[in-house]
């Protein structure tokens, strides 16, 4: 793996620990942001494993597989996007909607599950 794309596995990888984090202290929208953050990181670090160059300023789930060429399994892709519309009232306060544990369970279950994959492409 290219030295660039490790730091982006590692930054990925303090951000899920952060979502797990979130999970054992209640704060269940931080798990859904977290979440989403690990996922965009690693597949930055897929993108520039790939594409040999830096990857593009985007937050979308969607986008950045598509750029970095990653081809999800129908489920994971529904859960991508999924993701992506959940974790955008996250980020605003006004927005916010409340997250209940059993929903937040499952997207850092379903992360998790998405994490390793993307983690074998990788390889």
């Amino acid at each position: 793996m290219k030295e660039q794309s490790a730091k982006w596995v590692k930054q990925a990888e303090y951000d899920f620990a952060t979502a797990e984090a979130m999970f054992q202290t209640k704060r269940y929208v931080y798990v859904i942001f977290m979440c989403h953050l690990a996922l965009e990181k690693m597949l930055k670090a897929v993108y520039t494993e790939v594409m040999e160059d830096y990857p593009p300023r985007i937050h979308s789930l969607d986008k950045l597989a598509q750029k970095a060429g990653v081809l999800f399994p129908d489920r994971m892709q529904e859960f991508i996007g999924d993701l992506s519309e959940l974790s955008i009232p996250t980020r605003y306060e006004d927005e916010a909607r409340k997250i209940e544990r059993k929903q937040a369970q499952s997207v850092l279950a379903q992360t998790r599950e998405v994490f390793k994959w993307l983690r074998r492409q990788l390889k």
